[in-house]
């Protein structure tokens, strides 16, 4: 972990206003990395299945349970990375209950962006259903 000592910062030369910062600032990032992460996937139809995965602080997988022997192509010791993200938006699902995939878009603009009324959604009704 990050352990540095009184004697260590003083060694780097920081006045007294940098040396508590920097004490500061390492007990945070400590603090942040100190317990395993947990991301759970829930599938978008079905939400009883559901992939628990914990991460480590350095970001490797330690453990997955996976009941229903879903298809979940990450084993243990591999690191954690947006992958997952692109994986659970091609596969439906949610990651920790939200949504990872991007917003749809048409002809380059979100539908969101698009009012009720407008010519497009009157000239293409198929592309807004969803």
């Amino acid at each position: 972990m990050f352990v540095f000592s009184e004697y260590q910062i003083r060694k780097v030369g920081l006045n007294i206003y940098r040396k508590r910062f920097a004490v500061k600032y390492i007990k945070r990032i400590e603090e942040q990395y100190s317990e395993m992460r947990e991301y759970e996937f829930t599938h978008k139809n079905r939400p009883s299945h559901i992939i628990t995965i914990k991460v480590s602080p350095d970001g490797f997988i330690q453990e997955i349970e996976n009941e229903f022997n879903l298809r979940f192509p990450f084993s243990v010791g591999q690191r954690f990375s947006r992958n997952f993200e692109v994986w659970a938006c091609n596969n439906n699902f949610f990651m920790n209950g939200e949504d990872t995939c991007p917003e749809e878009k048409i002809f380059g603009i979100k539908k969101s962006d698009i009012p009720m009324g407008h010519e497009l959604r009157m000239m293409y009704p198929h592309k807004f259903k969803k």
